[in-house]
């Protein structure tokens, strides 16, 4: 099994005072990309970070993207450290208004307009490699969309926000998903429902014309909180990857797979035998209704074959494949039992339902008036999701520790430090040399696969690529440094 890198892309929602409190994108927010002079170098309206990610506004959405990460435990990680670096961001926005607020989640509905609704993204990237190369068709990553629709049960966030539905679902993004592929990510930013799919096509591949290495770009997940979800939806996407890849991935397929998704999230009933799966190619296939719990048991199953059975490229990679079958089966093993004594703390969506329905007992024998059950519902759904302290995630750190991926101290290190065994490491070398000569950030370009300088005076170009996300070259910005001085003279 080839390692790979991965990241996330989290747009975070932001709330500011106004009447009823909504969700608005103020074009002001641009401006506070200064605020983060002490974390990265703000070139092209872009935060470029200490860390190899980067910051930025988009559509008004403050945005985070990790850094290339090799290992799940590192994206893990630098996804955290991204919740506290935006917060840092527009921690000034905040202090001017009370009523200001961030949140990592996927869904806002309008205050004035409950029937309304809009979506913001949690994109996943994946490097993939060979034949597997992503075209307008996606058809290479068709076999992928069973494991995908049935995801959910272990990365939903949940949500209540469901315009006309009322009931919680399982994903607060699986509402806005009509579509098996979509043909393009800039559809995902400008429509409301139209652009977005299961599977969507993405042209930047960000590897300088590497060949035989692409980037698949899934925007169908939710905006996880807890670090168990985060760890197992890119645990376990990378391992389908690399079967997919060997040929070892289950041929499976679902009867219309957008409405088996939104049959899923709405019915909450993991256990349910609702999914028409066909199973097999054409002239052996049959069909048989399984439930969401049976189709990634199936999944599983074939996972924890190949990792027997296949060879890894370090031991480390080959501990944290195990380590993803196990704890994806101690999940699966936990929602056939319901056990939602494991489920707390790990899957957020059952979290936050839990801790509504402690609330709404609590308000019950307090005979608490005033507050009905959905306004309950309502105020959990949003600050579960909020960023800062003294929020329900940090007393859910508190509460858990054991539950954890990634202790504190990781995610603060991550803020800073990018990982040292992906092409972020030469990202985030430069990033603190340029901080310490910034006159220099006026000449670079920099994006994820190349780096660019403009020489002073000749006004010739200095170009280094950063084609091979899996290579983490070191002390090659000096030398770019030095071309840069030499040639101004």
């Amino acid at each position: 099994m080839r390692d790979r890198v991965f990241g996330i892309e989290n747009e975070y929602g932001t709330i500011v005072a106004s009447k009823g409190g909504r969700f608005v994108a103020p074009s002001s927010y641009t401006v506070l990309l200064k605020n983060g002079r002490n974390l990265g170098i703000c070139l092209q309206t872009r935060l470029w970070l200490l860390n190899g990610g980067c910051s930025y506004v988009d559509l008004g959405h403050p945005e985070y993207a990790t850094p290339e990460c090799r290992r799940v435990r590192d994206a893990v990680a630098h996804n955290k450290a991204g919740e506290e670096i935006i917060f840092r961001i527009f921690s000034r926005l905040l202090k001017t208004r009370r009523r200001n607020q961030l949140y990592k989640n996927n869904a806002a509905r309008d205050a004035e307009n409950p029937e309304k609704a809009a979506s913001f993204g949690c994109h996943e990237n994946y490097l993939v490699f060979g034949p597997l190369a992503p075209s307008l068709s996606m058809r290479p990553f068709l076999p992928l969309i069973p494991f995908l629709a049935t995801r959910p049960i272990i990365d939903g966030a949940g949500s209540w926000f469901v315009p006309g539905k009322g009931a919680f679902a399982l994903s607060q993004r699986a509402y806005f998903i009509s579509r098996k592929v979509a043909q393009c990510a800039q559809e995902d930013s400008i429509h409301t429902q139209g652009g977005r799919g299961i599977l969507q096509s993405e042209v930047g591949h960000h590897t300088g014309g590497e060949s035989g290495m692409y980037r698949l770009h899934l925007s169908l997940g939710d905006a996880n909180i807890l670090e168990t979800a985060l760890f197992l939806k890119l645990g376990t996407t990378s391992l389908m990857l690399s079967m997919l890849e060997d040929g070892a991935l289950p041929f499976l397929l679902l009867r219309d797979p957008v409405c088996s998704l939104h049959l899923l999230s709405e019915s909450c009933d993991v256990a349910a035998k609702q999914l028409v799966v066909r199973i097999g190619k054409q002239k052996t296939s049959h069909a048989e209704t399984w439930s969401a719990l049976d189709v990634q048991a199936h999944y599983l199953e074939a996972a924890e074959r190949y990792v027997g059975e296949t060879t890894f490229e370090s031991d480390e990679s080959e501990d944290e494949a195990r380590r993803v079958c196990r704890l994806w089966g101690e999940a699966l093993a936990a929602l056939a039992r319901n056990d939602v004594s494991w489920m707390v703390g790990r899957l957020d969506y059952a979290t936050k339902r839990w801790l509504a329905e402690r609330e709404i007992e609590r308000a019950a024998r307090s005979c608490s008036e005033g507050i009905t059950p959905d306004e309950i519902r309502d105020r959990i759904d949003l600050q579960y999701h909020a960023l800062g302290p003294n929020t329900i995630q940090s007393r859910l750190r508190e509460k858990w520790p054991e539950k954890r991926i990634v202790s504190d101290a990781d995610i603060l290190r991550a803020t800073k430090n990018p990982p040292t065994d992906t092409r972020a490491f030469a990202r985030g070398a430069l990033m603190q040399t340029l901080m310490e000569n910034r006159p220099l950030a006026e000449h670079a370009n920099i994006d994820w696969d190349n780096v660019t300088f403009y020489t002073l005076n000749t006004g010739g170009i200095l170009y280094y690529p950063l084609s091979n996300p899996l290579l983490a070259p070191a002390g090659w910005h000096a030398d770019v440094l030095n071309g840069v001085h030499g040639t101004s003279g």
